[in-house]
Order: structure tokens, then sequence, then C-alpha cells
């Protein structure tokens, strides 16, 4: 029972139940009448009790409800560990449908129930590398205010940070290079021809950027900007 209806004074003893235990602490300002906070920051609107006596019966009660509903729980473990190591148990699991997400998608909220999941035999691993084209109209991702441009059209060496599965099976990538990707070659040779088609199979207008000369220019880059506010 709250007591706060009781005319209490500056200093007057009072008891609080928190968690398992009994805490004594005091009033420490009055406030309107019949509210006061109590000098450990708790506001005379928690329930709390001005005998230990009371605080202790309260206690006791809490416990003895605690401790039926973890008798509960423990049978109802029990017959847990019992279904779990029967057949039936282990057919249901395997059977249950999966939870697909959209694992490309930050945060991770789309969510499909799948009977079946199919999964690539064959994809890039982290840290091949990879050519990519990047023309004059190629996008950067939102995340970077400057990239590293040294040529208007140039085939740029990257690298696969990242494999994961889409909704389909199929293997999707992401690269350590800020641009958007559209379109990549796990050749370097097939890349600067793909490139000079654009040049009427002029190979003369087509540079090459390697992943290490783009790292380093955008690590100057980071360092001329600073660190974000």
């Amino acid at each position: 029972m709250n007591k706060s209806a009781r005319l209490v004074r500056l200093g007057q003893k009072a008891f609080l139940v928190i968690g398992d235990e009994v805490i004594v602490t005091a009033v420490g300002r009055l406030e309107s009448v019949g509210t006061y906070t109590f000098i450990n920051g708790y506001h005379s609107g928690i329930q709390h009790w001005l005998t230990f006596d009371e605080a202790l019966k309260k206690l006791d009660g809490n416990l003895a409800d605690k401790q039926e509903e973890l008798l509960r729980r423990h049978k109802q473990l029990t017959q847990k560990r019992v279904s779990i190591k029967g057949l039936e148990y282990r057919s249901s699991v395997e059977a249950a449908p999966l939870k697909v997400v959209d694992l490309g998608e930050e945060p991770l909220l789309k969510a499909r129930k799948r009977k079946h999941m199919s999964y690539p035999k064959v994809y890039y691993e982290l840290g091949t590398r990879m050519y990519v084209p990047v023309l004059a109209w190629t996008r950067v991702r939102s995340s970077y205010s400057r990239v590293y441009r040294p040529y208007r059209y140039f085939v740029l060496e990257t690298v696969v940070t990242t494999v994961y599965v889409a909704f389909d099976g199929t293997p999707r990538y992401a690269f350590s290079t800020p641009y958007e990707v559209e379109q990549v070659f796990p050749a370097k040779k097939s890349s600067l021809k793909k490139m000079a088609a654009l040049f009427e199979g002029h190979t003369d207008y087509v540079h090459f950027v390697s992943h290490e000369e783009e790292k380093a220019a955008l690590e100057k880059i980071r360092e001329e900007e600073g660190p974000p506010f």
C-alpha cells in the first residue's frame, strides 16, 4: 500500500522494494501536498512504505510469486528437454519455412518466407579483383562527396568487399570503389575491350586505374576533408 497520503516530513525514513531487496531511503524534498522526493531521486509516486515490516511483507509476496513462476517454468523446460530429443522435433525444425531478408538493404526491413532457398555454387570470393568501366555519367554512392576521377572514361580495378545471396538465389556484390557499379568484368582485358568499343576500337583513349591507385587517392581526399562534424 502506498503511504503517500500520510503526513511526511524532511528526513522521514521510507522503504522501497527494488528487485529482490528492500531499500531504505528518506524524504529529501517536499512538494505539493502529498508529494515528495526521496534523497535517492525516486519520487513519491513509486510504491513505498513508511515501515520496514510493510515493505518486507510486499517483498515476501513478490518472492513467493516469482518462486511459483520459476517452478512452473522449470516444469515447462523439463517437458521441453524431453520433446526436443524426439524425431518429430527435428522434422518440424527442418520443415519450417525459412525467413529470408533482403541482405542488400540497410536496415534489413524486407522479409519473406520461403519453403526452399537456392544458393549459388559459383561466385566471386571476397578480395577478388574485378574491372569496371567508369564513364562520364557513372554515378557515385551518396555517402561520398568526392571521388577519384583522373579521366572522364577509364577502366577501374576494384575489389569485392561483400558477397550475398539475393532472393532469387543469385550472388550479389559490393565493391571497394565509391562508384555505383553497373557492369563489371572478371578480366581486365574484357573490360578494356568493352571500353574501347566506345571509341570505335581505339585503345589509345582507354585509361586504366588500379585498385591501389584509387585507394591511395581516396585516403588523400579523406585527409584533406578532415573528420566529419
